[in-house]
């Protein structure tokens, strides 16, 4: 990020897998200090933009199982012919977190 790349980060550490909720219940994970830290420890201030996709457990399923217990893909290739909405918002200003 110092040197003007770009990094993707899952904040939650994972992706959420609508198998392991009841119906309607979907819901965010725990989240973790990793992204809070990384953007601490920058030299210069990153620009930080959300975005948020839905559909990828259409492309790449996963067998339901236990949920404290990692997932395992029902296969090693994607599935064609799926819908993906990718939604990105705008850029967040974070100065005020990283100057405290």
């Amino acid at each position: 990020l110092n040197a003007g790349e770009w990094c993707h980060v899952y904040p939650e550490g994972k992706i959420t897998q609508p198998w392991r909720f009841e119906k309607g219940q979907s819901r965010l994970g725990k989240f973790l200090p990793g992204m809070g830290k990384l953007l601490t420890s920058c030299s210069t201030l990153p620009l930080l933009i959300p975005i948020y996709h839905k559909g990828m457990h259409d492309v790449l399923p996963e067998e339901p199982g236990d949920p404290r217990l990692p997932a395992k893909p029902i296969s090693i290739f994607p599935r064609g012919g799926r819908q993906i909405d990718i939604y990105i918002g705008e850029p967040i200003d974070i100065t005020d977190l990283c100057s405290a």
